[in-house]
């Protein structure tokens, strides 16, 4: 990953996120335990639970 993640309007749209603030969250976790462990756990409760709260986000 680059020194700066992408702006959140790039992680919305069509199969994007519903809020582009989780999906930069995710990124930046997911490379902090890659640095860490050397792998990424995607099925752990972390990285499970932002995508949850993802799904259950509503901008109205």
């Amino acid at each position: 990953m680059g020194d700066r993640i992408p702006e959140r309007a790039a992680y919305e749209g069509a199969g994007g996120w519903k809020d582009g603030r989780f999906g930069q969250a995710y990124d930046l976790i997911a490379e902090a335990m890659k640095e860490r462990d050397g792998i990424v756990n995607y099925r752990c409760a972390l990285l499970t639970a932002i995508e949850d709260e993802d799904q259950n986000y509503d901008p109205e």
